[in-house]
This record gives C-alpha cells, structure tokens and sequence, in this order.
C-alpha cells in the first residue's frame, strides 16, 4: 500500500514528566509537522514465518523543539538538569530514509539539524535484541564528533578530529557490509 503524500500534524501538545529531584516538568503548546514524501506499507515474512508490517520510504519533519522528543526519549535515563539548556534546541528539522518494522528499525541518511548550532547524522540498523549497529555524526557549534558503533563486533571507535570526513568514510563501509 503507498502512503505517498501523507502528512501528520500535531498542535498543542502537553507533556508532563519528571525531571531531576523529582519536580515535575511540564513543557506546553508544542507542534510538530512530519511528511511521508514517499512511503509504502508491505507485509514481510520473519524468520518464525510470522507476517509483519514493514513502513520504509522519506521522512521530513519539522519539530517546535527537541523537548518532548529529548523527554520521552529519556524518561527512564537519569540525565542531569543543567544539560536540558544544549540538548532542547528550538526550530528542529529531521528527514531522511526510514524502514520500520514489529522489531527493527533502519535510518539512512538522516539529518537533523536545530537552529544553525546542533546537527545529527545517522545510519543505524537496529534489529531485536540485537544492539543497534551504526554511524553517528553530531556537532554542536564548533565542537563535533563521530562514533562507529558494533560494526563486525568491533565495540565503539570515537573520532573526534577531522570527524565529518570520517564519518562519510565510516558510513560508505557500512552501506558495502554484508
């Protein structure tokens, strides 16, 4: 089935979480716009021979700020309070290739990027239980770095100089991996 041109629209959304020492944080009115440009909805076989739906195709979205996302994200991860000023950044926008299923996710030459100072890139294969494998860029202002994770079972491999190049690098070798 194509989902080509579908659109979601979320307005006025309400979140109340915890946040550290237990108060309360409660984050109000925010929006998000998210496009499926091109998208289909298909039945795959797994390997127990069960059938299971599987979205792929663009994601575009365009998000208020980080804040809700960052929050349900990190609800069970202590995460210390004074960060929340570098981590919710205002004006965020996100796309790129997305594959989803019952227990996997796959995201191919996705970018977010928030304000002029916070950009993200990924390509990340995440298959139950399995832990994620995958190549993660991020540069806030000035400062950025790349990370290599569980590729060939090789652990994590951090590059924080000439991160960017090494990333595209790194990201070429997981996209020719078996």
């Amino acid at each position: 089935m194509r989902l080509d041109g579908s659109r979601l629209r979320l307005d006025g959304v309400h979140h109340t979480g915890r946040s550290e020492g237990g108060k309360s944080k409660s984050i109000s009115d925010w929006w998000a716009r998210v496009r499926l440009p091109q998208a289909t909805v298909r039945q795959v076989e797994t390997t127990q021979g069960d059938l299971r739906a599987e979205v792929s195709g663009r994601l575009e979205a365009e998000l208020r700020d980080s804040s809700l996302v960052l929050e349900l994200m990190t609800q069970r991860v202590p995460r210390l309070a004074w960060l929340d000023h570098f981590l919710e950044v205002p004006d965020v926008e996100a796309g790129g290739e997305v594959t989803l299923g019952a227990d996997w996710l796959d995201l191919r030459d996705f970018l977010v990027q928030g304000g002029d100072h916070i950009e993200l890139q990924a390509e990340v294969v995440r298959r139950q239980p399995a832990a994620p494998q995958g190549v993660f860029f991020a540069r806030y202002r000035k400062l950025s770095a790349a990370v290599a994770m569980d590729l060939n079972g090789e652990g994590r491999d951090w590059k924080l100089i000439r991160s960017r190049d090494w990333y595209r690098d790194t990201v070429e070798r997981f996209r020719r991996r078996p």
